[in-house]
């Protein structure tokens, strides 16, 4: 999966009821896509934000990039919270000819 990303970011600590917890998440820019239903419809034009699970580990691997960047994500897919969901583990090394976009 190819996108363009804006940066990464990790939030980790302890709830109040004293679990811990560890979020990554993967921030990247998308085409708006258009549609909708009989009851909803979207329109728009341009790009948004999109947000994707990160892998805590991968994360220092997006340490030495310059954003925003045009990068070839290396995906996987876990179970959480009864289905399916696609996460973001690394991605394929830019060459060294490609700058920021």
């Amino acid at each position: 999966m190819k996108l363009n990303v804006l940066g990464v970011k990790r939030i980790a600590g302890t709830n109040k009821a004293g679990n811990d917890f560890d979020m990554c998440h993967l921030y990247g820019i998308v085409p708006i896509q258009t549609g909708g239903s009989a009851a909803v419809k979207i329109t728009g034009y341009g790009l948004e934000v999109a947000e994707m699970p990160l892998a805590p580990e991968a994360m220092v691997s997006f340490a030495s990039l310059k954003f925003p960047v045009n990068l070839e994500l290396d995906t996987d897919v876990r179970p959480y919270m009864g289905k399916l969901e696609t996460f973001v583990v690394g991605f394929v090394p830019p060459s060294p000819s490609v700058k920021a976009a």
